[in-house]
């Protein structure tokens, strides 16, 4: 990764309304991105379009943007084009897409003409890379995530679990150790073993970099980087469907995530000003493990209730209807605002939920890789079929500034629960120009 950008200084500068800064910004940002992209859907023209979405969204979202760091900084466009390829993968789900991913001859022949230490000749290097795309088009959208992060972002398994949003380090090794197994399983397939796995996972990094012209985003992918680390090693091989391995896990899992949990807090900020609640401002992320299509239930009067696709993003830009997205459990959905959240009188932040066993969980976050979770908050029973629920923040303790909330789902994905009506709205201190 380039450590030595400090895009943040120059974020801090584009949010002055310095046009020269944000010009950089997205000269330096946009081809990182649109290789990550290329990566991520194996396919050039698809990630091109993403990249372009996600260059908005990055020039909108300016100035509510908080970060301390470029890792800070690049945790949150990575995760804004995840959220746009899930997207995009939700409203394809139940179409049949034809393989899109190609070699490009002429990248090819410039990785041919490059000196290299892989000891393949063109035709070797050729398969490979079509071996390559070919395996990993076949993994699960959540094991190519982890597998681009890891091996060409070359992230932190701490920075993947903030981009992803999925848990804990340990939780992000274990799957970093599934995928490059069933990668390795399906590179087997086409006849390339396991000491081609190095080989061929850095012909595709150069290859894929080459075809987007992004030459300095070919990473050097070594043993220690596609290692998941003794503990998740030792885990991974006792696998099994086996209770005690399961809660060794975790504990495992708790003790990792406990190190990491911030030591000092601070309390978010009261006002006594009876401000209104209002409705969020957009969509920060998306996370669906499934790569399936999100869903709006619509309830019909003495007829079985609808389950029709539903785009997220309505939910922002019509925030007097009832949207009752389907949200099962470890899915979630972030909302930013416009303005940091804070405490006033009464309820500061209200939502509806179908009638279900279990709250969604709450999560206040910074828009960024903060989060902080909340109680579940009070409920009342509406309409003899929803719950409105109401948290309050009084002596509420965060150790950042919250600027977001994000829901995620309990239960399984059945008919009737996880449903959870996104009418959100909270209490901010709007910013001033």
């Amino acid at each position: 990764m380039e450590k030595s950008l400090d895009l943040t200084r120059i974020v801090s500068q584009a949010q002055q309304g310095r046009e020269e800064s944000l010009e950089v910004l997205v000269t330096r940002v946009r081809p990182r991105v649109m290789v990550y992209l290329y990566r991520m859907t194996l396919d050039y023209h698809l990630a091109q379009d993403l990249t372009q979405e996600t260059m908005l969204t990055l020039i909108k979202s300016l100035q509510f943007l908080r970060t301390d760091s470029d890792s800070s900084l690049w945790a949150w466009i990575y995760r804004t084009a995840l959220g746009k390829g899930q997207h995009h993968f939700q409203k394809q789900a139940r179409r049949r897409r034809s393989r899109q991913t190609t070699v490009d001859q002429d990248a090819l022949d410039q990785l041919a003409a490059h000196a290299s230490r892989d000891g393949l000749d063109q035709a070797q290097r050729h398969e490979l890379i079509e071996a390559m795309c070919a395996s990993l088009e076949t993994l699960k959208l959540t094991y190519r995530h982890v597998l681009v992060l890891r091996c060409f972002e070359q992230l932190s398994f701490a920075e993947i679990a903030r981009v992803l949003g999925a848990g804990s380090e340990l939780r992000m090794r274990l799957l970093f150790l599934r995928a490059k197994r069933a990668l390795e399983r399906q590179l087997r397939h086409r006849g390339f073993g396991r000491q081609y796995f190095l080989s061929g996972l850095t012909v595709f990094a150069t290859i894929t970099a080459l075809r987007t012209r992004s030459a300095a985003a070919v990473p050097l992918v070594t043993t220690e980087v596609t290692s998941a680390g003794a503990v998740a090693t030792a885990i991974g091989a006792l696998m099994a469907p086996c209770g005690v391995v399961a809660l060794i896990i975790v504990a495992l899992t708790l003790m990792v995530g406990a190190v990491v949990v911030p030591g000092s807090s601070t309390r978010i900020a009261t006002v006594t000003e009876v401000l209104p609640l209002v409705a969020p401002s957009r969509v920060i992320g998306l996370y669906d493990p499934d790569g399936g299509e999100w869903e709006r239930l619509i309830r019909l009067a003495n007829r079985p209730s609808l389950r029709v696709p539903l785009d997220p993003d309505t939910i922002v830009s019509d925030p007097n209807a009832d949207f009752f997205l389907i949200l099962p459990e470890g899915h979630w959905i972030e909302f930013g605002f416009a303005g940091p959240l804070v405490d006033g009188p009464g309820p500061d932040i209200e939502y509806y939920c179908q009638t279900v066993e279990k709250l969604p969980s709450v999560f206040l976050t910074d828009g960024g890789t903060q989060t902080h979770r909340l109680p579940g908050g009070t409920r009342e029973l509406r309409e003899g079929w929803a719950y409105g629920v109401r948290l309050d923040l009084v002596q509420c303790e965060c150790p950042f500034t919250p600027t977001a909330v994000r829901i995620e789902g309990v239960g399984p994905p059945t008919q009737w629960e996880p449903i959870t009506l996104i009418n959100l709205k909270a209490r901010v201190i709007p910013e001033r120009n």
